[in-house]
This record gives C-alpha cells, sequence and structure tokens, in this order.
C-alpha cells in the first residue's frame, strides 16, 4: 500500500493517471523486491530505463526495504 500511496502522490504531481506511472503488476513487482534500488527497478517485467530514470527517486525516497 506504501508503493500505492507513492504513485498515486506522482500520479497527481505529473497529471497523468496512476497506471502511466506504474501498474499494479509492476507495483507488484517491485514489492517483491529485496531492496529497492534503480538497478533493481530495471529487473521488473515492465519497467524499462525510461520509467526508472522519470520515477525511481519518488520510489526509492520510501525506503530500501519494504
Amino acid at each position: 500500500s506504501k508503493l500505492r500511496e507513492v504513485r498515486k502522490k506522482v500520479a497527481q504531481e505529473e497529471a497523468i493517471p496512476a497506471y502511466a506511472v506504474f501498474t499494479d503488476e509492476e507495483l507488484a513487482g517491485l514489492a517483491q523486491l529485496e531492496a529497492l534500488t534503480a538497478a533493481t527497478m530495471r529487473t521488473v517485467k515492465g519497467i524499462g530505463e525510461k520509467k526508472v530514470e522519470r520515477y525511481a527517486k519518488y520510489f526509492i525516497e520510501t525506503g530500501t526495504t519494504l
């Protein structure tokens, strides 16, 4: 739920739909990671370099362990 809150906040700031930040499937993949870093985010299916560059900072700020 912490990741969903961050996704909602980012979507509001960027004035885009939440699914455009990360889909529910991508969020589920992020939630399974032991440590949340830019490198580990790239291992999640559907998350590429552009999404990492644009959004990783918001999610990494929430803490490296979930």
